[in-house]
């Protein structure tokens, strides 16, 4: 065993590097030892004859791996065409320097030249040419190098290698990829002191004949199906022009759409796509439409990608998927949504089309925001609202609204609305947030007129029945309602529009909607822009009969409904009141009470509908009380009354709840309390007298005549009367007779009257109800102060004898309504006269007597 060692400074580089690479690259090259001369050996002895003795033998290549492993710290492909393509790279090399620890080299270029290699399959030829090593670029022992390279692949298999590792590289999560080949090195051996060009050490990954530990491939993290996307923001702009400039598409050709999104790469490989088409997917994987990146590189790390297109979903089963998505959408809720490649646009590299072909990408399409609102503005405009005998509510509705789109939405892509489901509750927000009712609405039961301009909809639906959530709170909603202007309340629900869109109709489902709208209130029926004027008119009352104490009545009124409600509120019972007098502490006085079979008041949009009650039935009764305050403002309203003298009287729902049998309007018609001006008679008792001027007059009694109507239904009995007589002091135009316009602009005052109609009434007149002008017996007029008044009597006999004149009359009648008999204090001015033969009813006189 002979052991040598010594120094290696080469004569000639180039035999050594050639040396230096077959060691290298683990080749074994046959060397010579020739001894030296002068000095061969250092023993004299045997000096002279080692002079030239060569040793032939064997130089073993170093089975130690020069390149042990390499990392792609990043790689971008870039296609270049069906059979080549170039990488942008960066590679970390790990290397062991088989010179040992005490011989470092400094790489300072490398030349690779490797065949890449997937699953069996060869991707390429890799081709780097020299590629400068920055530093630190020194192998001492185990290294690593950073080396960045542009390299060219050739394909040998129009690129179905490489579509297969690209489609697997961007859906696992790792992979592993063979290099085989050799690379061509410049290094400065510091040992040798030179720059060493070595040429072919190999590159084998994996490589099972390294011991004791063999190499394993190259692994490479995949783009693990590129799940972290997130989309950064979207708009839906308008509509797919429907001029044939897309595809020649001329109707529904869709809604434009654009997405940016943030695509992380967590692979180090990277890939220039350049156009990349996808049709965009919902969940169920139902095409919606197509979307196009332009520009596009897949680089490693985060991308921002620019996605421009279109959906319009073909067939049934797309545009219910669109409806879905759209709805989904506006209720604010995120969704799965993927982008799936097509094809790379304009690119002829089939390969390239292959590639990404079928690639997925997954992101959460957001909801339209937290601040959406699909409906504002929310006015009811008509309401109709039934509560019914069994306590249920039945309501019927037209409803006014802004129908919104999500700000990244242009308004432009709803065309038309033509129905809409509605399922919402209503919230009385004034009372402790309660949810009083439910109505549910099928969609053909809704219909809607759009308007595009303003961006509302005008929903109207018949009459539903109402679930019934609060009973306690629905009777304080409508307590509310019948006595306040105005009441706000909450609509909270979901709308299910059917939209008609460029797309074609999309029935949308259950978008939800929360607004505040304002119900127009009853307000006592009392107007509410001064709250003095009564809404409640009556129009006519009629007597029917009379017992003891009671008349029966029929009234026919009208009420003006400030509100945009209708309501159907059954049968009610009101109780009627004098008006307040301020004098007396006790009134007002009960003094009866109307029946209404069925309260319907009807509404309009105006709030000013009217509505007409005919006939209801009325009970005057007669108040009775200790101090007999009661029994007296009982006998002034009816003395106004029949002396044709409008007043104000008062009607309240029953305080016991007896004014309706329906619970939900109990607490309603308890706190209901309006007003009505009560009309006084306009077809008076007395229309005209005639005077006869004859020998009576001397004996200090006036004959008289007097002519009466009995508007009533009722038998009318005159049992007595006793009233002054107020003559004309100053008649106008006397001429013109009672039917041009005759009048007295001035009457003798109280303290003047010409006599006493009648100190003897005699027997009682009765008056048959509604019989026409009804004669009375003549009786007579007891004249006063004849010596001071005779001048006064004289000029009105005369004038009744010629043109007519008038009186006005005080005091009392006695009258008999049935079994009812009473007293009232009775006044009536501008009573026509005549005189003698006269009949003033031919000049009109019976049409002109009019009561105050």
């Amino acid at each position: 065993i002979i052991n040598m060692k010594g120094k290696l400074p080469p004569a000639d580089k180039n035999k050594a590097d050639t040396l230096m690479s077959r060691y290298l690259a683990g080749l074994d090259t046959a060397v010579s030892a020739v001894a030296l001369s002068p000095i061969a050996d250092s023993i004299p002895l045997f000096n002279k004859g080692m002079h030239g003795l060569e040793l032939a033998t064997t130089l073993n290549g170093d089975k130690t791996a020069l390149v042990t492993g390499l990392d792609f710290e990043q790689a971008t492909i870039t296609p270049l065409d069906d059979n080549s393509m170039s990488m942008d790279m960066t590679a970390l090399v790990a290397m062991t320097n088989p010179l040992g620890d005490n011989s470092p080299m400094n790489v300072t270029t490398v030349d690779m030249s490797v065949t890449m290699g997937y699953e069996g399959s060869t991707i390429g030829q890799v081709l780097t040419g020299p590629i400068n090593v920055p530093v630190p670029n020194q192998i001492n022992g185990e290294s690593h190098l950073r080396v960045p390279a542009t390299a060219n692949m050739i394909t040998t298999d129009q690129g179905e290698a490489m579509t297969a590792f690209a489609k697997d590289l961007i859906n696992l999560d790792m992979l592993n990829v063979t290099l085989n080949g050799a690379t061509d090195t410049t290094a400065y051996c510091v040992a040798l002191g030179y720059d060493m060009h070595i040429k072919g050490v190999p590159v084998v990954l994996p490589n099972a004949d390294i011991k004791p530990h063999p190499l394993g491939p190259v692994t490479v993290n995949g783009m693990g199906g590129l799940k972290d996307i997130e989309i950064l923001t979207y708009s839906i702009p308008g509509n797919v022009p429907n001029d044939g400039s897309e595809d020649g598409c001329v109707e529904n050709c869709g809604i434009k759409l654009n997405i940016e999104a943030r695509v992380n790469n967590p692979s180090p490989f990277g890939l220039v796509v350049g156009t990349l088409n996808n049709h965009i997917r919902d969940s169920t994987e139902t095409i919606l439409g197509e979307v196009t990146a332009t520009g596009l590189t897949l680089k490693p790390g985060d991308n921002i990608i620019q996605m421009e297109g279109k959906m319009n979903p073909s067939g049934d089963d797309a545009m219910i998927a669109a409806a879905n998505f759209m709805s989904i959408y506006m209720s604010n809720q995120a969704q799965e949504t993927s982008v799936v490649g097509i094809d790379a646009g304009p690119s002829s590299i089939s390969w390239l089309n292959d590639v990404v072909n079928g690639i997925e990408m997954v992101a959460t399409f957001p909801g339209a925001g937290d601040d959406f609102l699909a409906l504002t503005d929310i006015e009811i405009q008509l309401m109709d609202m039934e509560l019914t005998e069994d306590g249920g509510v039945r309501a019927a509705s037209k409803v006014k609204a802004v129908l919104n789109v999500p700000t990244p939405v242009s308004q432009d892509i709803i065309l038309d609305v033509s129905y809409s489901g509605m399922e919402f509750e209503l919230v009385d927000i004034e009372n402790g947030e309660n949810h009083v009712g439910h109505i549910k609405l099928d969609v053909e039961k809704v219909p809607v007129v759009y308007n595009a301009t303003e961006g509302t909809i005008v929903a109207k639906f018949d009459k539903v029945d109402m679930d019934v959530l609060d009973s306690d709170g629905l009777s304080f909603m409508i307590r509310d309602l019948m006595t306040n202007s105005s009441k706000n309340i909450r609509m909270v629900g979901t709308a299910s529009p059917k939209v008609m869109t460029n797309m074609g109709e999309l029935q949308l489902t259950g978008i939800p909607f929360t607004g505040e709208t304002t119900m127009y209130g009853f307000n006592n029926l009392i107007d509410p822009a001064d709250d003095v004027t009564p809404l409640l008119q009556i129009d006519a009352i009629d007597v029917l009969s009379g017992t003891t104490d009671t008349l029966s009545m029929s009234v026919n009124c009208t009420i003006r409904n400030p509100s945009q409600v209708k309501t159907e509120l059954g049968a009610m019972k009101m109780d009627l009141y004098t008006a307040t007098d301020d004098t007396d502490p006790n009134s007002p006085y009960r003094i009866g009470y109307v029946n209404i079979e069925s309260f319907i008041m009807e509404a309009n949009e105006e709030r000013n509908a009217l509505t007409s009650f005919y006939n209801v039935p009325a009970v005057y009764e007669r108040p009775t009380s200790d101090d007999g305050k009661a029994e007296e403002a009982g006998k002034n309203f009816l003395s106004a009354f029949v002396s044709g003298e409008d007043q104000k009287a008062v009607a309240k729902g029953p305080i016991d709840g007896s004014g309706t049998d329906l619970d939900l309007l109990k607490p309603a018609i308890r706190a209901l309390s309006t007003s009505a001006t009560v009309p006084g008679l306009p077809d008076l008792i007395l229309t005209s007298s005639v005077m006869h001027n004859d020998y009576h007059v001397v004996t200090g009694k006036l004959k008289t005549t007097l002519y009466v109507t009995n508007a009533f239904s009722a038998t009318m009995t005159v049992t007595g009367t006793a009233c002054e007589i107020y003559p004309c002091k100053t008649l106008v135009d006397a001429d013109k007779g009672f039917s041009g316009g005759m009048s007295c602009s001035e009457y003798y005052g109280a303290d003047r009257s010409a006599g006493l109609y009648t100190e003897d009434f005699g027997d009682p007149e009765t008056v048959v109800g509604k019989s026409g002008l009804y004669q009375m017996r003549d009786r007579f007029v007891a004249l006063h102060n004849m010596v001071t008044h005779a001048g006064e009597l004289l000029e009105t006999l005369t004038r009744a004898g010629h043109t007519g004149d008038f009186i006005n009359l005080a005091g009392t009648l006695d009258v008999e309504i049935g079994d009812f008999i009473q007293q009232v204090n009775f006044r009536q001015e501008n009573v026509p006269i005549c005189e003698g033969d006269r009949h003033c009813f031919e000049d009109g006189a019976g049409s002109v007597g009019r009561g105050v």
